[in-house]
């Protein structure tokens, strides 16, 4: 999939096909970058060639000049209608891999209308008491903890299932994550006590991975398939107990794993880092706390209510 860096030549009388195009796109993206942006992970170049593969197939080999922009144009509105999000994510693939050279000099297919992303809204009738009791019920330690851990710190699944045990410190009591969304600069964070007793559950049992799954070597799978109703409510429900605890905005975004903006960075002084240990402790220990007392007092009133009903 090598070819010259100039095309059309007498070396060269023909583009690269698209898959080699993409090929070449992947490894840039996933190299070191003189830009100091992130590496683009593992898991994103095997969503991007599995986007290509599942909705590009027919072009995938064709050099890019080859490439019936038209065919692809009607196939994208096609898809769009059918998988919106799925039509999105191909004009937006495909359009970075042809711009990848600025040797090349093709217009890209493209949607005649981008697909708006609909925003998901929380279900906020489910008491928290229920949602507690929901994770409780789950009989595997390993992905009952997790959840537990993931509702009080707010911090997003994939960071999390990934820990090893060289990132958690219980003497300490922090937790250092090596890459954060497109920051690739470590973070730690103090866990509250609540957080540190979760924890200790599993120590010992695993060498190396935190939420070891059931299969030798390897980390749970992703927690949205393992039986809770609306999952990635969790972590909003964490950002309403930081906000009803007076949880500084800076300090929120520090603790569950958001890139800190410009403007909270020049207020921090610290170069965007919160170096202060015991203030992100108490911070975290009053998230927790308000956690479980709305959890055991809407608990307490939901058992009142069916003991009533009976």
């Amino acid at each position: 999939g090598s070819f010259p860096m100039c095309y059309g030549t007498e070396e060269t009388k023909a583009l690269p096909t698209f898959r080699e195009q993409l090929d070449r796109y992947i490894a840039f993206r996933s190299a070191d970058r003189k830009s100091g942006r992130a590496a683009l992970k593992p898991k994103t170049a095997k969503e991007y060639r599995a986007c290509i593969d599942n909705h590009f197939a027919e072009w995938a080999d064709k050099p890019l000049d080859e490439i019936s922009v038209p065919e692809v144009e009607k196939h994208m509105d096609a898809l769009q209608a059918e998988k919106p999000y799925a039509a999105q994510q191909l004009h937006v693939l495909v359009g970075a891999v042809f711009k990848h050279d600025r040797h090349v000099k093709l217009d890209p297919p493209r949607l005649k209308e981008q697909t708006k992303m609909q925003r998901r809204k929380l279900d906020r009738s489910v008491p928290w008491g229920d949602r507690l009791a929901e994770i409780e019920d789950i009989d595997n330690i390993v992905i009952r903890t997790c959840w537990l851990i993931r509702w009080h710190t707010g911090s997003r699944e994939n960071v999390l299932r990934g820990l090893t045990w060289n990132e958690v410190d219980l003497d300490k009591g922090t937790i250092t994550f090596p890459r954060l969304k497109k920051d690739e600069n470590p973070r730690t964070i103090a866990m509250s006590d609540t957080v540190r007793a979760l924890f200790k559950r599993l120590e010992g049992l695993h060498p190396k991975w935190v939420f070891p799954s059931v299969r030798n070597g390897v980390h749970l799978d992703q927690l949205d398939r393992l039986g809770l109703t609306c999952p990635g409510d969790l972590r909003h429900l964490w950002h309403d107990a930081a906000m009803m605890t007076g949880t500084p905005l800076y300090m929120m975004r520090w603790l569950n794993g958001q890139n800190l903006k410009a403007g909270e960075v020049d207020m921090l002084g610290h170069y965007g880092e919160i170096d202060d240990l015991d203030a992100q402790r108490a911070a975290a220990n009053a998230i927790s706390a308000y956690i479980g007392k709305r959890c055991k007092v809407i608990g307490k009133t939901v058992l009142a209510e069916q003991k009533a009903a009976a």
